[in-house]
């Protein structure tokens, strides 16, 4: 089998590894994740596997690596098979007061439009987005339906 390769945004303990360590032949090119505690856990597990940080600085820039501004991580030939990944759902949930996720709306919750914007600039075969519940019904399910067309729009 070939190996597929993999990067998560939002990793936070990295659910993703785990879940494809069983199959065997996958390997993570980065991770995404700014909370001290998964960072911490992320450095431990997968030592050899950068962690860029905010998402949200997260860049494909003019040679075709993957930075945040002072790592760089240079995609596989052939490209990203798979990116993995989230935004903070409490923004969509009630507990958030379901402020929501518009783009640039500044929530937390937004930043599944930079998931987009990743999407777009890496061009990954695949995506692998985590709903969370709220997502589609905040704003009567608007801010879900932006998100589908933003994703759409990748191509």
């Amino acid at each position: 089998m070939a190996e597929l390769t993999y990067a998560t945004v939002c990793s936070g303990i990295e659910c993703m590894s785990e879940a494809v360590q069983i199959l065997g032949g996958w390997r993570p090119i980065f991770f995404s994740e700014i909370e001290p505690f998964p960072a911490a856990v992320l450095k431990s597990k997968y030592p050899d596997v950068p962690n860029l940080g905010d998402m949200g600085k997260v860049r494909v820039n003019e040679n075709g690596e993957i930075t945040n501004g002072i790592k760089r991580v240079k995609l596989p030939e052939g490209g990203l098979d798979v990116l993995a990944g989230g935004c903070p759902c409490q923004d969509f949930s009630i507990a958030g007061l379901r402020r929501g996720g518009a783009d640039q709306s500044g929530t937390r919750s937004s930043l599944c439009f930079d998931f987009v914007r990743l999407v777009r600039e890496i061009r990954p075969r695949y995506v692998l987005f985590e709903n969370v519940p709220g997502m589609f019904t905040s704003h009567e399910g608007r801010d879900f339906a932006h998100f589908i067309l933003a994703l759409r729009d990748c191509g």
